[in-house]
């Protein structure tokens, strides 16, 4: 037996060698690996032995361009200044190495896989860690957990899961710094984290090979995802920071006035139109951030003839207006036009045609709209492109208008980003890994190029302390794309958790339309940052209550607007639908606030009883607030048990050491002692349990 020893605990899969390998160190940190791919056999953290009872742990893959399972050799291991270094081969086809680096609280594990041949290949690399047992559950989302079976299941939207077998936990996650197109599944043999990789020669700064990287780490069994989301924060905790003076709503398009309570406001969607001096002024006065809206995902022709009827004759007419005119445009030349942007940044399709949706639309009438790639590295300065110009103009923003404060980044969903570009000259300027589609045809996820735009964004903004907002953030099944742009196929749920990273506010439209999805997913990715729900669907007084109750719940800032969907055109929202719902909208905001600022806590130490009943916790320490909410047609009595010991009240006693209220509603509670508290619930109306220790 090969044995060797370092700091803390190594990663599961260093090896491939039938050997066995033992790290550990005397502090109680320790790792057994053994068998042909290198499963761990023993696994012990912070002293803590964690039970792996799976079989076919470690590294294993399949070539989805030749639809064949790749068989990996034994590899080799070094040590390397705290690191094991694992180096794999097979001859003439893939190498694989991979560095598994401590990291205190989890282990790193980056690597790079290498196609050593000169062709195009779709690659799956997964990596499996052995957990599982006869009771064992799969937790990939915030409410619900599935029970592990022989059939694998599969997750598209967290890069983050979990699997819960007995007494034990453990995770592997996907840090924020590395965008790949994923999956986390489960099945009986343990918890895998996959790579979706693309592998091509046309990649320069990386040809033929594709990096990545994962954690894995234990977790609280008792609440799995939601614990493995808490330390996903604390792990990458500049990504979840909360940048915003308050929380509150959208100022969106009012020129030259104030509106009624602006104190409710935190953002100004300015236009720098007539009214910017007014409205620079007035967003001061009143202390909202003021940003700036753009779209990178999209250059468009306006105001044609008429609108095309289909995407091929949208072709021929970009063909016709802009032939050759858009090769003539140089760097340096004057501004430039629709033509040239597209011609160097529009996606293309696995046919060669331009990813292009022919529409009409109020700001541009008859239209072709093209998606766009925003990588401003495309071509490194000899063609312009609409993320280099993009951030031109915004640099030529702040400079106009010193008082702006951050800027908006829109249509970032289930749109422009959800497009695989399969444009080889666009694959030069990739910094992160290109993926495949459902043929194993390489492509570039067009979500990852956004994320590459918004990274060299947010550094810039940061560096003036200026925020960035997305509109667009939420999860979708991916169904309406021209070509499916996940191997997976169409139907596939994709969110975007790596853009929200990356963002200091976010919002999207779906308002009263959204699913329970979308409540628990943009929490999920946001953290505690402030998330804008707009809503045009409030004609229905009832209804627009219940929303904004609920959005309370997950403290999302639920907001109406104008409603475009009326036969007489479009409706405004202020001033009499604001007047009609003001009352609740004051209380909303007020309770909202109370929740952000204590802030949202993914492990709730709690658990409600009832039917349909929504349940989130707020704040740490003296206070903690519980948001609840029952979707029930009836009535009902809720009795909330609580840990208290979980929440640090170390005396842990209802009513002797803890002080509990209803603050929402003004309801009476009524003490179970020794944890326990009940509530009578109404249908639709979010109640807030204030839970403090006595003085």
């Amino acid at each position: 037996m090969k044995t060797s020893r370092i700091g803390v605990l190594l990663s599961v899969g260093v090896v491939f060698a039938c050997a066995q390998a033992t790290w550990g160190q005397a502090a109680g940190s320790q790792v057994t690996i053994g068998n042909a791919v290198g499963q761990i056999e023993s696994l012990v953290i912070e002293a803590k032995a964690l039970k792996l009872t799976g079989k076919g742990g470690g590294f294993f893959a399949y070539d989805a361009t030749a639809k064949k399972d790749i068989s990996f050799p034994d590899g080799t291991i070094k040590q390397s200044e705290g690191k094991t270094v694992f180096t794999c081969e097979k001859s003439g086809d893939l190498a694989l190495a991979a560095e598994f680096s401590p990291k205190g609280p989890y282990v790193l594990v980056t690597g790079t896989l290498e196609n050593r041949r000169r062709d195009e290949r779709g690659i799956v690399l997964n990596y499996r860690l052995p957990i599982s047992g006869p009771e064992a559950v799969f937790c990939n989302q915030l409410n619900g957990v599935v029970k592990v079976e022989d059939a694998e299941q599969e997750g598209n939207v967290f890069p983050i899961a979990a699997v819960v077998a007995g007494d034990t936990g453990l995770a592997m996650a996907i840090p924020p710094t590395s965008p790949l197109i994923f999956g986390m599944a489960a099945d009986r043999t343990g918890l895998t984290t996959r790579f979706y990789l693309g592998l091509s020669p046309e990649t320069k700064r990386f040809p033929n090979r594709a990096s990545f990287a994962f954690i894995i780490y234990p977790v609280d069994p008792a609440w799995g995802f939601r614990s493995a989301l808490r330390k996903y924060y604390s792990f990458f905790p500049e990504y979840y920071e909360v940048r915003t003076k308050r929380y509150g709503y959208l100022l969106f398009n009012v020129f030259g006035r104030e509106e009624q309570d602006m104190d409710t406001y935190a953002l100004d969607r300015i236009g720098l139109g007539g009214h910017a001096a007014e409205d620079f002024v007035r967003d001061a006065k009143h202390g909202l951030a003021t940003t700036f809206a753009l779209n990178v995902g999209c250059k468009e022709l306006t105001r044609l003839p008429k609108t095309p009827k289909s995407r091929e004759e949208a072709v021929e007419i970009y063909k016709s207006l802009c032939g050759s005119v858009a090769e003539e445009w140089v760097q340096g030349g004057p501004e430039p036009t629709a033509c040239e942007i597209i011609d160097s940044s529009a996606c293309g399709l696995s046919t060669g045609r331009p990813v292009v949706s022919p529409r009409f639309t109020g700001w541009g009438g008859s239209s072709i709209s093209f998606t766009t790639n925003p990588d401003p590295d495309l071509f490194e300065g000899k063609r312009r492109n609409m993320g280099e110009v993009t951030l031109a103009n915004i640099e030529g923003k702040f400079k106009d208008h010193p008082r702006l404060n951050g800027i908006l980044i829109d249509s970032l969903g289930a749109n422009w980003p959800a497009t695989l570009n399969y444009r080889k000259d666009h694959f030069p300027y990739a910094d992160y890994p290109l993926t495949f589609d459902p043929e194993g045809r390489v492509a570039l996820h067009n979500t990852t190029s956004h994320y590459e735009f918004l990274a060299i964004l947010r550094e810039k903004l940061r560096a003036r302390g200026a925020l960035l907002s997305g509109n667009g953030i939420y999860p979708y099944p991916s169904r309406w794309t021209i070509e499916p742009e996940h191997y997976r196929g169409r139907n596939v749920m994709l969110g975007r958790f790596f853009l929200a990273s990356l963002l200091d506010t976010a919002s999207s439209e779906a308002g009263a339309r959204s699913d329970q999805n979308r409540y628990e997913f943009v929490r999920a990715a946001m953290g505690n940052k402030l998330y804008i729900l707009t809503n045009s669907e409030w004609t229905d007084p009832a209804a627009t209550a219940n929303w904004f109750n609920k959005c309370l719940v997950y403290g999302l800032f639920g907001q109406n607007v104008r409603h475009f969907k009326h036969e007489g055109g479009t409706i405004p929202y202020h001033p009499d639908g604001y007047a009609r719902d003001r009352e609740v909208i004051l209380w909303f905001v007020r309770n909202a606030r109370l929740l952000c600022n204590a802030g949202w806590q993914p492990e709730t130490y709690a658990k409600a009883s009832g039917e349909k009943i929504l349940l989130e916790r707020y704040g740490a320490g003296d206070t903690v607030y519980f948001a609840l909410m029952s979707e029930h047609n009836a009535e009902q009595n809720c009795v909330l048990t609580v840990d208290l010991e979980s929440l640090g009240f170390k005396a842990g006693h209802i009513p002797r050491d803890v002080v509990v209220e209803e603050i929402a509603q003004s309801l009476p509670v009524t003490a179970q002692p020794p944890n326990a508290i009940s509530v009578q619930l109404k249908p639709f109306k979010t109640c807030i349990l204030a839970v403090r220790k006595k003085a």
